[in-house]
C-alpha cells in the first residue's frame, strides 16, 4: 500500500499524492480528503486490520509492504516533505505495534536512508524499475515528460530527476549502482520490475544470484499472466506480485 501524508499529518492510504484533479493530498485535512474520496482509509485502520487478521489467522499470516512515496514535484516543490512522511508512517506502524509485521519500500533511497535512521527495526525494500537506466531523452520520448536534472541534497551520490510534475527519482548508471544503493540503505530486499529484468537480458539470473550472494532477497513485479510469472520465476527470484490473485494462488510454489 502507499502511505500519503495529508496537510494535518495523518497517513492516508492512497496511490498517487495528488487526485485526478491534480489537488495535492497534503494541502487538504484527512476529513477534507474522505469527503472528496470517501473510500481512502488510513494507514492506522488498514494495520488494525491486518494485525487482527493475524492475530486470529493461525499459521497463515503475513507481512504489509507500506511504500514510502517520493513526492511528486507538483505537491513538493521544494522537496521537503522528505522527514515528515517517514516520521508520520514510522509513528503509525510502532503505534501499532507491527514494526516486525511491515516492510518500508521506495523507489526513492533517500526516503531508505531516513527510514533506517528514524526507524532500523523495520525491514526495508529499495524498488527499481527500468525507467531508471535510461538517458534523459530516453524517458522523454517514452513517458512524453520533459526530465529536468537536479541537485538534491540527500543525494546518495546519485543522479536525480524530476520528470515533469509527477516524479522525482534517482538514475542508475548500472545495476551495481542500484544494488549498491541497496546495501547503503540497509535494505534486505530489492525489488525490480519486468521492464529492469527484460532490459538485463540473459545477465539477469547472474544479478539475482550476485543479489542473493550479499545476503539480500529479491522479488519481481507485476505479472498479469503465466508466461511472465514463468519468466520471473526462472530467475531465482525470492516472490513475485501479481495483479491476478487465483493465478497466483495457482502457480506459487507450496507453502511449507
Amino acid at each position: 500500500m502507499d502511505g500519503q501524508l495529508t496537510r494535518d499529518g495523518e497517513v492516508a492510504v492512497f496511490h498517487d499524492d495528488f487526485l485526478p484533479d491534480f489537488t495535492c493530498l497534503n494541502s487538504l485535512t484527512l476529513a477534507e480528503l474522505q469527503a472528496r474520496v470517501p473510500h481512502v482509509p488510513t494507514l492506522q485502520g488498514v494495520l488494525d486490520e491486518a494485525r487482527e487478521f493475524n492475530q486470529g489467522s493461525g499459521p497463515l499470516q503475513g507481512l504489509v509492504i507500506v511504500e514510502l512515496k517520493a513526492a511528486a514535484p507538483l505537491c513538493d516543490p521544494d522537496d521537503t516533505q522528505e522527514k515528515a512522511i517517514v516520521s508520520a508512517v514510522v509513528r503509525v506502524i510502532r503505534h501499532e505495534k507491527m514494526t516486525g509485521q511491515v516492510m518500508l519500500s521506495s523507489f526513492s533511497p533517500a526516503l531508505l536512508f531516513l527510514a533506517a535512521t528514524r526507524a532500523p527495526e523495520i525491514a526495508r525494500v529499495l524498488t527499481i524499475s527500468g525507467l531508471q537506466f535510461l538517458t534523459p531523452d530516453e524517458v522523454e520520448a517514452l513517458l512524453g515528460f520533459p526530465v529536468t536534472l537536479i541537485d538534491k541534497k540527500r543525494d546518495l551520490g546519485l543522479q536525480w530527476a524530476e520528470i515533469g510534475p509527477i516524479f522525482r527519482l534517482p538514475g542508475y548508471r548500472s545495476m551495481d549502482e542500484a544494488l549498491s544503493a541497496a546495501v547503503v540503505t540497509g535494505a534486505r530486499v530489492v525489488e525490480a520490475d519486468l521492464f529492469s529484468f527484460a532490459g538485463l537480458g540473459a545477465n539477469a539470473p547472474l544479478v539475482v544470484a550476485q543479489l542473493h550472494g550479499f545476503g539480500l532477497k529479491m522479488l519481481g513485479f507485476t505479472v498479469n499472466d503465466a508466461a511472465e510469472w514463468f519468466f520471473l520465476q526462472s530467475l531465482g527470484l525470492d516472490g513475485i506480485y501479481t495483479n491476478d490473485v487465483p493465478l497466483g494462488v495457482e502457480l506459487q510454489a507450496p507453502i511449507p
